[in-house]
C-alpha cells in the first residue's frame, strides 16, 4: 500500500514551513530510540566508564516510550513505505510496537548505528553477528551523511514516506552536515528526547524542509539529556 503525504496530518508536521510551489517528494520521519540504560547511568551519575554501553538495552520507561511512539503513529494514520530500523538493540526495541502493529517492510541496517568512539565490539542478534566498527567522526558523518542522501532519493513518480528508528547523533548529524551544510564543524549536537520525533521533507529538487524536531507531546514522561552513548 503507498502512503500519499496527507496521511501525516496532525499539528505536528504542519504549517512549519512553506513548501513553495515545489512538490514534495519524499517524507522522512526519524524517532530516537526510548530511554536506555546507560542513559538512566548517565542521568544518575552513576556512569561506570569500564562497561560496554554499545548496545545498551532499552530500560522500563523506554519500552514505554516506544509504545507511545506506536501509539501516536498509528493514531494519527501515519502510513510509511517503508521502515528502517538501526540495528542495535534499543532502536529495534523502539520499533517493536510500531512494526507489529502495521505489515510495512522493515530494513534493519547497519549504516544508521550510533557513531562508535570507542572500540570495536561484537554484536550479536537474531540477525547474526557483525563488527560494529570504531571510526573517526570524519568517517561517522561521511557513513551518516551518505545513507540519508541514499534513502531520500528512493523516489519515482509516486511520493514516498520512511520511517527510521535511530539515534541523537545519527539525527544530529543528518541535521548539521547534511540539511544546513556546516561542514567545517563536526562537533554539533541538538538536544534530542527519547522517543522523539523528527520529521524532514525533500522536495523534487532535492531541497530539505524541516517539519519539526524533538518532537515530544506524544510521550508521557520524555527523557533524553544528551550523553556519549544517546
Amino acid at each position: 500500500m503507498t502512503s500519499s503525504l496527507a496521511n501525516i496530518s496532525s499539528s505536528a508536521f504542519i504549517n512549519r514551513i512553506g513548501m513553495g510551489s515545489k512538490k514534495i517528494i519524499h517524507r522522512m520521519v526519524f524517532v530516537r530510540h526510548g530511554e536506555t540504560i546507560a542513559n538512566q547511568h548517565m542521568m544518575n551519575q552513576s556512569f561506570d566508564p569500564e562497561k560496554k554501553f554499545l548496545n545498551t538495552p532499552l530500560s522500563t520507561l523506554g519500552v514505554c516510550q516506544a509504545h507511545d511512539v506506536s501509539n501516536y503513529l498509528i493514531d494519527i494514520g501515519f502510513i510509511p513505505d517503508k521502515i528502517i530500523v538501526s540495528r542495535l538493540t534499543r532502536a529495534v526495541n523502539t520499533a517493536k510496537p510500531f512494526i507489529e502493529k502495521s505489515c510495512i517492510p522493515v530494513l534493519y541496517s547497519e549504516k544508521l548505528v550510533e557513531y562508535n568512539h570507542s572500540n570495536d565490539e561484537i554484536i550479536t542478534d537474531d540477525k547474526g553477528n557483525w563488527n560494529y566498527k570504531k571510526e573517526t567522526r570524519e568517517e561517522f558523518i561521511a557513513r551518516v551523511s551518505n545513507s540519508f542522501e541514499e534513502i531520500g532519493k528512493e523516489c519515482d513518480t509516486i511520493p514516498k514516506q520512511t520511517l527510521i528508528f535511530t539515534h541523537s547523533q545519527v539525527i544530529s548529524s543528518i541535521l548539521t552536515n547534511s540539511v544546513f551544510k556546516i561542514t567545517d564543524i563536526t562537533n554539533v549536537f541538538f538536544h534530542l528526547a527519547n522517543g522523539s520525533i523528527t520529521c524532514i521533507d525533500i522536495d523534487e529538487d532535492y531541497t530539505y524542509h524541516i517539519q519539526c524536531v524533538n518532537y515530544t507531546k506524544h510521550l508521557v514522561e520524555p527523557t533524553g539529556q544528551h550523553s556519549p552513548f544517546v
